[in-house]
């Protein structure tokens, strides 16, 4: 149970998967089969200027595929959604453990072996970053906290009070039960929220149904899975996403690709990337002078 919550705690997608047969698709061979979705085919490569194919190329030149992968995944993101974010922290842990999740102040965390068994399954890494994305803005850590907060106090009254420490209420089956009820519920809003993310960057949502169903079949059939894997289901049947489509595109068309700096940390990689080059070092001289 401890580690259990300790996974929640981190807002963790729990992915372990395994591939049958390589699913690799690249950015501009996506395979747009989903029952209920169809492909912008006029908007899918918005044109590109000079510079914008540039800073791509740089990026490219710079970055290990993976990172460059988790780059142009979160600039497709970010811009056909206008996410607000003054930047995003993506990093890489190179330990070899398999893992996505979500850390505190925009930051998105993958496991290297996460990334190797999704074999560049673009769509598959692109639900997990628009899942996590979505955690942040539905404010998940607070969310977590208030519901925990509040479940504890009840159950600290039902059984009496007094000597009754909160390691024992968190032991408590009602406790259990009810915490993994509410995480289920949070983690389905996000998957909601992905499919969205994804329809608008014009990025088949299929990946949320390879992810979640590799993860099912890796670790058995488990209650949450089923219920996301069926809620995603109805989605795509009864949505074609097909507004969401165009009006990601048409921000795709006239926004420039995201500025980003890649570093290197003492356990793999942190990608950062942002709607705009911030230059401290010259908004500091341009009010206290150089």
């Amino acid at each position: 149970m401890k580690m259990y919550q300790k996974a929640l705690r981190m807002g963790a997608l729990i992915t372990l998967i395994t591939l049958s047969s390589p699913l690799g698709a690249s950015f501009g061979a996506l395979a747009m089969d989903t029952p209920g979705f169809q492909q912008s085919s006029s908007l899918a490569a918005p044109f590109l200027a000079l510079e914008d194919r540039d800073r791509y190329t740089e990026a490219r030149e710079n970055m290990d595929a993976d990172v460059y992968m988790l780059y142009r995944v979160a600039d497709r993101l970010v811009r056909a959604n206008d996410i607000d974010v003054p930047i995003w922290n993506i990093g890489i842990v190179s330990d070899y453990k398999v893992y996505a999740y979500t850390g505190e102040i925009y930051t998105i965390f993958f496991g290297n072996a996460f990334l190797d068994l999704l074999d560049g399954d673009v769509s598959a890494i692109a639900f997990t970053m628009a899942h996590e994305m979505a955690h942040h803005e539905t404010n998940y850590f607070a969310r977590i906290d208030e519901f925990e907060r509040q479940l504890r106090q009840e159950l600290f009254e039902s059984l009496g009070g007094g000597a009754i420490t909160r390691e024992t209420i968190e032991r408590n089956p009602e406790y259990i039960s009810r915490f993994e009820q509410f995480y289920t519920a949070i983690q389905m809003e996000a998957d909601q929220k992905a499919l969205e993310y994804m329809a608008r960057a014009n990025i088949d949502p299929v990946g949320a149904l390879v992810t979640l169903q590799a993860i099912e079949k890796s670790y058995g059939t488990c209650a949450q899975y089923t219920e996301r894997i069926a809620a995603i289901r109805t989605a795509l049947a009864e949505n074609s996403f097909a507004t969401l489509n165009l009006l990601g595109q048409s921000r795709l068309a006239v926004t420039s690709p995201l500025a980003f700096e890649f570093l290197e940390i003492e356990n793999g990689y942190l990608l950062q990337v942002r709607q705009h080059y911030v230059d401290y070092g010259a908004n500091v001289d341009a009010l206290f002078g150089p």
